[in-house]
């Protein structure tokens, strides 16, 4: 794993076209998109909605910055606490529906969320989207020096670091007591409640969790290409 990693941190040394890391960097977010889908499907559900989310944390950061003057590396988190928050609202009683019904409600939750992007002009733009969304704010260290994000390579660095970030947090939780118990769940419900574990307490963490990441993904997302629409 070292050193894969390692390769991954010398590819702009090799690769310079602009487009190549432009379609890197849009994969590195997909990562983080598909990972977050992942801890969800520990627990046995599927979510189709997951574009939805994605919308919450791209538009969430992507408003805070242009309408409150938000630092982006505050408002790049607060899309995906946006995104989990709305996913905790609707958690419950989601997950009392079980395999192909709760991937319906999913999917059906990712066009109620499309449409109120659509509807909410004033706000969001409605279907003209939002434009000029400025690039995460340059970063010091120590005034020794600067990182700008005024080329894909800062944009690849940002991103790469990101990927590597939620696959460790992810696997930690996938590998730690609680992994195990949403594992247990995939299993069977019945039997996981039998020995008292709180399945519905459980499937509410992992959707939330993976609806969180898929914010971030979304909120970065936003920031890279600079233009959101429904």
């Amino acid at each position: 794993y070292t050193v894969l990693i390692l390769i991954f941190f010398l590819i702009p040394l090799f690769i310079k076209g602009a487009y190549s890391l432009h379609v890197l960097i849009l994969a590195g977010i997909s990562i983080i998109l598909t990972s977050s889908l992942r801890t969800i499907a520990t627990t046995g559900q599927m979510s189709l909605g997951h574009a939805g989310f994605m919308a919450i944390g791209a538009y969430t950061s992507a408003l805070l910055v242009t309408k409150l003057g938000l630092s982006s590396w505050a408002a790049l988190p607060l899309g995906g606490i946006a995104s989990a928050l709305i996913a905790l609202l609707v958690g419950y009683p989601f997950v009392r529906v079980k395999r192909v019904y709760f991937a319906m409600l999913t999917l059906f939750m990712g066009e109620v969320i499309r449409l109120a992007i659509m509807e909410w002009r004033d706000f969001t733009g409605g279907s003209s989207g939002l434009l000029n969304i400025p690039p995460p704010d340059s970063l010091s260290f120590f005034s020794l020096f600067n990182i700008t994000f005024d080329s894909k390579v800062p944009y690849y660095y940002f991103v790469l670091v990101l990927v590597l970030i939620t696959l460790l947090i992810l696997y930690r939780i996938e590998s730690s007591r609680i992994g195990r118990t949403l594992l247990s769940i995939q299993q069977s419900d019945f039997v996981a409640e039998s020995v008292g574990i709180n399945v519905t307490n459980f499937k509410v963490l992992a959707w939330c969790v993976g609806c969180f990441f898929a914010g971030i993904a979304g909120a970065v997302s936003a920031h890279f290409i600079k233009t959101l629409t429904p």
